[in-house]
């Protein structure tokens, strides 16, 4: 859910709710809402939240997808790459989009 993933990339960024709501003007207890799933962001909060927290807005808003293994990539890419510099992450862009060229059907 919406409120799960705030809080997984929030305590990866080791902010507190506190922190991020200084950081997107909003008030903790909105944070609190957000993250316990009793309310949800406004759609102009939500490019926010996904710049003080260094996440895609698609990999915020996307419905939980699993593999059969329980892994959830999209866990795993908010935890290895997003916690990087900034230079090793527009690296990692640069890389896909080599790929996507690479791969690309025509």
């Amino acid at each position: 859910m919406l409120g799960d993933r705030i809080k997984k990339a929030r305590k990866i960024k080791k902010l507190t709710q506190k922190q991020l709501a200084e950081l997107i003007g909003a008030k903790h207890s909105s944070v609190s809402d957000w993250e316990n799933n009793l309310h949800r962001p406004d759609i102009n909060t939500i490019p926010k939240i996904c710049e003080a927290l260094n996440v895609k807005g698609s990999w915020l808003l996307e419905e939980e997808e699993t593999h059969k293994n329980g892994f959830d990539i999209g866990d795993y890419l908010t935890a290895n790459v997003y916690d990087l510099p900034e230079e090793a992450r527009k690296e990692i862009d640069n890389f896909i989009e080599f790929i996507k060229l690479k791969y690309k059907k025509d």
